[in-house]
């Protein structure tokens, strides 16, 4: 078990530095990343855990309204997570700073880095 838990982090860390580092590439902040990735991990989270309780409900025949509720629930969360999932495969797609942005809108700042000025003697007029 211990190998296994190695592994795993000896993958996943370089993993998901390199992710970042390419999302960063295409222009999005590493908060950004990490507001996506918190938001994809707890849908998956949340839709692991209604299949759980969905199934559990499944041997009570008796809650069958709930169980349609929390299927119905589940299909949203699912697909949030597949959508972000789909979000990370298109970043990882788009050439160097594609979504870099000029907005003074901090809501767009958060989640996108300003665009660098490419002229170097702009700073000395």
């Amino acid at each position: 078990m211990i190998v296994t838990l190695l592994l795993f982090l000896a993958l996943l860390i370089p993993s998901a530095a390199l992710a970042v580092r390419r999302y960063r590439d295409a222009g999005l902040r590493g908060r950004g990343f990490l507001v996506f990735w918190i938001i994809a991990t707890a849908s998956s989270y949340t839709n692991l855990n209604q299949g759980v309780q969905s199934i559990s409900m499944l041997s009570n025949l008796d809650n069958q309204v709930y169980t349609q509720q929390a299927q119905s629930g589940s299909v949203l969360i699912a697909f949030l997570g597949y959508a972000i999932g789909l979000l990370f495969f298109v970043l990882t797609l788009l050439p160097t700073d594609f979504l870099t942005t000029t907005s003074r809108n901090k809501f767009v700042c958060f989640f996108l880095r300003e665009k660098e000025n490419d002229d170097p003697f702009s700073n000395y007029s």
